[in-house]
């Protein structure tokens, strides 16, 4: 994550991504959940740790989210340099670039090794190691690979790789030798699993054979001792054929007797998944959905809403009027409530004139990043917002009845 002490600003900050904290730019930014207030995540945890409050007064609990990504992504972009510019380093970036920087700036503080007490910046290294008397081996810049110094001007690159290849290949030969070992004791291994798997199924096949020598032998000797039942069991045979239709015929007239008896039972409905995410607001009483119910106004409901199909127009748009009955959700579009033409939200609050561009329209869906001059209203109690071209057509068309 990023640190303030890890880079310097290039460029001035707008007054909507200062933390309302400590009034520097937001860092890792966090907002409240409620009034939507832009904090760093460190002064937002400490704040926390000393009273649970929001810093503007919210109503508690003090929740805090995730800044919207328009925010975060604005932020990304600032202009800056990086921590080490007081040692040279004059590259500009931006704050997405700046922990890959970093890890590689070549005026980072490094030092040579345990032995030797040199300390100096990175892109001095190399030519330090040159001469260090610690370093016996040194890198070479055309093969990359580590070379005694006292062999530094005699060394042939092409012989190096060509040694490094006839390694590798050795190397892979012994690997393919210890692994068809592997591979032939495995094959072998199964094949006497297999021979006693066959032993035991035949083994199992004469018991088995023997057992039923021995139950014929005794039905012959039963048979023998007792020959006149042979005609007791012909009839038990006759009757036991008869029985099954017999049942049937029962089964099916206390099906029909338990049919005309028992009501029907309707299945209910399972309970309507918005009970789960967000809160309800009071039942509205000019809005009604397609059974004549009492809609509800869905509060807070965050990217819920979005995902929700109208039971009107079935179209995939922003619902925020519920049936608990039916467990249907209705857009604003085919629900326009009247005290919207007044600048008031759908619940009754009075809405306030929005300042900034992170908000998504509830009627029409647009992102606010698209519409930019539009004069926004938004009720910050229920998390709802409506851009300027949304209201005038709520004002045009005054009359609010969906069905």
């Amino acid at each position: 994550m990023i640190s303030r002490q890890d880079f310097i600003l290039a460029q001035e900050i707008k007054d909507e991504y200062l933390c309302n904290i400590c009034f520097q730019l937001a860092i890792n930014a966090v907002e409240c959940q409620k009034c939507e207030t832009l904090f760093c995540d460190t002064c937002s945890q400490e704040w926390k740790t000393k009273q649970d409050m929001c810093p503007n007064k919210c109503q508690p609990p003090y929740d805090l989210k995730q800044a919207h990504r328009i925010i975060r992504a604005e932020i990304l972009k600032i202009k800056c340099y990086c921590k080490y510019s007081k040692f040279g380093c004059q590259e500009q970036l931006i704050l997405e670039q700046l922990l890959q920087h970093l890890k590689q700036c070549k005026f980072i503080s490094v030092k040579c090794c345990q032995q030797c007490e040199w300390e100096g910046l990175a892109q001095e290294l190399e030519d330090h190691q040159e001469q260090c008397n610690f370093i016996l081996h040194i890198m070479c810049k055309q093969c990359k690979q580590k070379v005694l110094k006292e062999q530094k001007d005699t060394h042939n690159c092409f012989e190096t790789l060509t040694n490094l290849i006839t390694s590798l290949q050795r190397d892979l030969t012994e690997v393919k030798k210890s692994s068809q070992i592997k591979i032939n004791e495995l094959e072998q291994k199964l094949v006497e699993q297999s021979e006693q798997y066959n032993s035991i199924i035949k083994s199992s096949q004469i018991v088995l054979f023997d057992q039923q020598e021995q139950i014929n032998n005794l039905s012959l000797i039963k048979s023998d001792k007792a020959p006149q039942s042979v005609i007791f069991q012909s009839q038990q045979v006759s009757q036991l054929q008869k029985q099954p239709q017999l049942q049937q015929q029962q089964q099916q007239q206390q099906q029909q007797q338990q049919y005309q008896q028992k009501p029907l039972i309707q299945k209910s409905k399972p309970d309507p998944a918005f009970k789960t995410c967000g809160k309800l607001g009071e039942i509205s009483k000019d809005k009604m959905c397609k059974q004549k119910h009492q809609l509800r106004f869905w509060l807070t409901p965050g990217i819920e809403a979005s995902k929700q199909i109208c039971c009107n127009c079935l179209k995939n748009q922003i619902c925020r009027y519920v049936c608990e009955t039916c467990s249907d959700y209705y857009c604003l579009i085919c629900a326009p409530p009247e005290n919207m033409c007044k600048g008031f939200c759908p619940t009754g609050h009075k809405m306030e004139v929005r300042k900034g561009q992170g908000y998504i329209c509830d009627v029409c869906g647009q992102d606010g990043s698209n519409i930019p001059n539009s004069k926004t209203l938004c009720c910050k109690n229920c998390d709802f917002d409506i851009c300027q071209i949304c209201q005038e057509q709520m004002i045009k068309n005054k009359e609010c009845v969906i069905f």
